[in-house]
């Protein structure tokens, strides 16, 4: 996963690829960082540079500002990986708009959430919305992370918790394995 500039080529784009990239990550946590004009040319120009290489998006970004951004990027048809479950701000997942658009875009199979980092949300039990994600995305959509090097968090986990996070979201032992094994599998075209 890299970062790139809107004005990235196709060839540049191309060359990675041929070492194994498979995606973007856009970092826009920070919310004094301005989102992406989707309606810039060089933006629409990048999304479509994505998808002829069938590359996905990672995005890094608040729950709460998901709606700014989400339905424009789903329109537009690219793959997207949601970071940290979504980073969820209601404890009711029901409750929270951003978190419905990614139970709503499960229906399109191009949308993935990688479970991880449940200290970034101020959610704190996440078990709700993991079980929703389990029925509307199915495991086949969900892949763990580590968050590692846990940054702004340094010092305070280590992967067993990351392991023990999963484990108390996911009960099931095969469900597991999907998410552990096939799924990365499949998004990031390992053999």
């Amino acid at each position: 996963m890299v970062q790139l500039p809107k004005e990235a080529s196709l060839t540049e784009m191309q060359l990675l690829d041929a070492a194994g990239i498979v995606g973007v990550r856009w970092n826009l946590i920070e919310r004094r960082r301005e989102l992406p004009d989707l309606e810039d040319p060089q933006w629409i120009d990048f999304l479509d540079r994505l998808k002829a290489l069938d590359w996905h998006l990672e995005l890094h970004l608040e729950g709460d500002r998901l709606p700014e951004l989400f339905p424009a990027l789903h329109e537009h048809g690219v793959t997207l990986v949601v970071d940290h479950l979504g980073l969820p701000v209601e404890a009711d997942p029901a409750a929270d708009a951003g978190f419905r658009l990614l139970l709503e875009a499960g229906r399109y199979g191009r949308t993935w959430v990688k479970l991880s980092a449940p200290y970034r949300s101020p959610v704190r039990d996440l078990r709700p919305h993991v079980g929703e994600m389990l029925k509307e995305l199915g495991r086949e959509r969900l892949v763990w992370g580590s968050d590692w090097p846990w940054t702004r968090h340094e010092g305070k986990h280590g992967y067993r918790d990351t392991f023990d996070w999963l484990a108390d979201w996911v009960r099931d032992d095969d469900d597991r394995r999907v998410i552990l094994n096939d799924s990365p599998r499949e998004l990031f075209r390992l053999d």
